[in-house]
């Protein structure tokens, strides 16, 4: 019987480094909510031109995401909010890091939408831009947890498929089992009966 040879796991380093850059794009999701927080707040006599300028350094599509730093915000950075690297855009096309993509769609677009109601009153078609938005980063959602749906379905599949086989390898075994213990019996049997023979023959001869 042939064996199957062993697939090697994600290195331990690549791991690392996967787990890390997660961990900052986590920072990064954390530090927007709390400045598009701010921006939304209530509103400070002589306070308009800082949120203007706040919100003109935050990122409204997921490539600016991607290269946005705590660097980046120079002062307008909050203390509060934890440090940032950039990172690179194929770590969120990652299918691991599919509920991260979708927080930072989401994210993205509510800067987008707040960056178009700074610059105008709100208006009626700017409230249906809005609710488009939202349907737009819910298909995405959809859409990515079907992906991830039909990954867990190809798996079970592939689990199933491993099952059937090794019961049909094991039947297979225990069917040659059985023939090897019966072959044995078949031999014992005759070694047994050579050995009578030879035995009568031996007081016959006395």
């Amino acid at each position: 019987m042939r064996r199957r040879a062993k697939t090697r796991g994600e290195p331990a380093i690549a791991k690392e480094n996967r787990l890390q850059a997660y961990v900052n794009i986590r920072a990064k999701i954390e530090a927007l909510t709390l400045a598009i927080e701010t921006v939304k707040g209530p509103r400070v006599p002589g306070d308009d031109t800082g949120r203007q300028q706040l919100l003109a350094l935050l990122p409204d599509s997921r490539n600016r995401f991607c290269e946005w730093t705590t660097a980046a915000m120079d002062s307008h950075a909050d203390p509060s909010w934890p440090v940032f690297h950039s990172n690179a855009a194929a770590t969120l096309r990652d299918q691991r890091a599919s509920d991260l993509l979708a927080e930072v769609i989401s994210t993205t677009e509510s800067v987008k939408a707040l960056s178009k109601n700074q610059s105008s009153p709100p208006r009626s078609t700017e409230k249906v831009t809005d609710i488009r938005s939202e349907l737009r980063v819910a298909r995405i959602k959809a859409d990515i947890a079907d992906r991830e749906l039909k990954a867990a379905l190809a798996g079970l599949r592939t689990l199933r498929d491993e099952v059937v086989r090794l019961e049909a390898e094991l039947k297979s075994l225990r069917n040659k089992s059985t023939e090897i213990a019966r072959k044995k019996d078949r031999e014992i049997d005759a070694l047994n009966r050579r050995l009578g023979l030879t035995a009568k023959s031996a007081r016959e001869t006395k």
